[in-house]
């Protein structure tokens, strides 16, 4: 696919030619490895580790056969992998523990590869592979990977790339990140699918298109517009999904906090432990497919989620509710100032791609954000977006 996928933003286009430059054959012994296993230990931190939840969330609801779970889970069955390893050795015929990490020296994966590479040595164990998606292969959690599994190469943005406008490259390592996404949404889809490995592009080919069309409508948009003069402004951002929706608006606020924080505003997820009440000309993103509509099977009686009722009380507050949805006519699109619709044709049995949409279409708000203020004489070099970063990952 050589030709363009977006007209707008810059850097999809960017997404779109890594994926193509995978290496077909470490795709294949990459999907032969995790497709073997029916246990994966999903590994990241920050927006790797979101882009994994939402992928394989879509994986676990289609196949019962597999379990995949993270460190964090309530019933992950240790303190420390190393110390859950001989429980899920017991329990599963093979674990894969899927790394997706940029730069592979991230240090939370990087501890957690280390212990996996330490029991497998001392116990000489074969039933855990260490699978691992990253832009540098020859990175700590690269030559671990190289060992004891397989590591699959996705390029991010080149080093020496000019930042000419925010969109063409993005924010941070947004390159990376959103192809890992759309990456291991392909390798779900396969595994629902029970397909060959080389499926994989043609399901590139399909989605990705798709994904431009949704970006640039988005950008274009009025919505998009108000958006973007109304987070420019003294303002604090609530975002809020439930599940699934909850990893895309975390991946949004980690994007945003780089910028908001530097301009004095604060971010929050919405139920989060520290969101304070919001105050009036605070912004609010919300993202749903359901859009907030629950029906129980059998019945045609609706009723509203919570998320419809944060949305109505932040509103009765003042604050400006803004939401992607993946449903028409839904009570959440009622409860916004402005909503947009993004739609799939979903088949049973196969991963959703809103969510997917839903993130790329999210990402260029902070670039636009970041132009926004370059116009006004307030530069933002990669060195503070970079120095803004956590150093906690």
């Amino acid at each position: 696919m050589r030709e363009k996928i977006s007209n707008e933003v810059g850097y999809i286009n960017k997404i779109k030619d890594n994926i193509f430059d995978i290496d077909p054959l470490q795709l294949e012994e990459f999907y032969y490895d995790v497709a073997s296993s029916d246990c994966w230990v999903a590994v990241g931190a920050g927006r790797s580790l979101c882009a994994l939840k939402i992928a394989l969330s879509e994986l676990a609801k289609n196949r019962n056969d597999m379990t995949i779970i993270t460190q964090e889970d309530i019933g992950f069955p240790g303190a420390t992998v190393y110390e859950a390893a001989p429980k899920l050795e017991r329990k599963y015929k093979k674990i894969s523990v899927i790394v997706n990490s940029g730069s592979g020296k991230t240090e939370g994966p990087k501890s957690i590869t280390r212990q996996i590479e330490n029991y497998i040595e001392k116990r000489k164990t074969d039933k855990f592979t260490i699978d691992v998606i990253t832009s540098k292969p020859d990175s700590p959690i690269g030559k671990i990977g190289k060992r004891h599994g397989v590591v699959l190469e996705l390029k991010g943005r080149g080093e020496n790339e000019k930042l000419e406008k925010y969109r063409d490259v993005g924010i941070m390592q947004d390159i990376y990140e959103l192809g890992s996404l759309v990456t291991l949404q392909g390798i779900s889809q396969m595994l629902c699918e029970n397909s060959e490995p080389q499926r994989f592009f043609d399901i590139m080919e399909e989605e990705l298109p798709k994904i431009g069309s949704v970006v640039d409508e988005f950008v274009t948009s009025d919505m998009y517009s108000s958006l973007i003069n109304d987070i420019e402004s003294r303002a604090d951002v609530f975002c809020a999904g439930r599940i699934v929706a909850g990893e895309v608006s975390k991946m949004l606020a980690i994007r945003l906090a780089h910028i908001k924080h530097f301009l004095g505003d604060e971010v929050y997820m919405i139920g989060g432990a520290n969101t304070p009440r919001p105050r009036a000309k605070d912004v609010a993103i919300f993202t749903s497919f359901s859009g907030g509509k629950i029906v129980y099977p059998g019945e045609t009686k609706e009723e509203r989620s919570s998320i419809v009722k944060w949305a109505e009380d932040y509103r009765n507050l003042g604050v400006r509710v803004y939401s992607m949805i993946g449903t028409e006519n839904s009570p959440l699109e009622r409860a916004s100032d402005y909503s947009i619709l993004f739609k799939e044709k979903k088949r049973d049995g196969t991963p959703r791609w809103f969510y997917v949409y839903s993130a790329f279409a999210q990402s260029p708000i902070a670039a636009s954000i970041c132009e926004r203020l370059t116009e006004r004489g307030m530069e933002l070099p990669p060195e503070l977006l970079s120095y803004q970063h956590t150093i906690a990952e």
